[in-house]
C-alpha cells in the first residue's frame, strides 16, 4: 500500500511538472457543471454532495456498526472529496497542487482527523515512525486494531 501511494505521488508530480499550466487553464475555462462531469468521469463512485459523511456520522454515531458499503466508506474516509465542493473555483486545482508539492505525511493526520470516525470521539489515532515507515493504529474504547 505504501509503495502504491508514493508511486501515485510521483506520477502526480510528473503530470503537474509537464502539464500544470494546461490543466489549470482548461479547468478555469470550464463551467461548474462541466467540472463536475470531469470529476464524475474520473471517479464515478465519488460522493455527490457536500459533506456526505454527516449522514453516516448520525447513523454510526456510537460506532456500533462498521461502515462496510463502498460508497459509505469513501464518504467516511474522504468527506471533503465531492464534485459539489471540488468544482467551485480553484478548489480542485489547489488540492492537486498541495498534494503534489507535499509528502503524504504533511496531510495524513488532518485527513484522518477529518474522517467521520474521528469526529465520533471514540477513535484515537496513533502514529509511529520506524525506519522511515509511518504506521497508524486506530483504537476504540475496547480494542487496538
Amino acid at each position: 500500500m505504501c509503495c502504491v501511494i508514493f508511486k501515485s505521488l510521483d506520477r502526480l508530480q510528473q503530470i503537474l511538472v509537464e502539464h500544470q499550466d494546461l490543466i489549470f487553464k482548461r479547468w478555469s475555462k470550464r463551467t461548474r457543471a462541466a467540472r463536475e462531469d470531469v470529476l464524475l468521469e474520473a471517479w464515478p463512485d465519488i460522493p455527490l454532495t457536500h459533506r456526505p459523511d454527516f449522514a453516516l456520522f448520525h447513523r454510526f454515531e456510537t460506532l456500533q456498526y462498521p461502515v462496510s458499503d463502498p460508497h459509505e466508506l469513501i464518504a467516511a474516509k474522504f468527506p471533503w472529496l465531492n464534485p459539489e465542493d471540488l468544482s467551485q473555483g480553484k478548489t480542485f486545482l489547489m488540492l492537486l497542487d498541495a498534494r503534489a508539492r507535499n509528502s503524504p505525511k504533511k496531510f495524513a493526520r488532518s485527513d484522518l482527523q477529518a474522517s467521520v470516525m474521528s469526529r465520533a470521539g471514540q477513535v484515537r489515532f496513533y502514529f509511529y515512525v520506524r525506519n522511515s515507515k509511518v504506521g497508524i493504529w486506530f483504537e476504540n474504547s475496547e480494542t487496538l486494531i
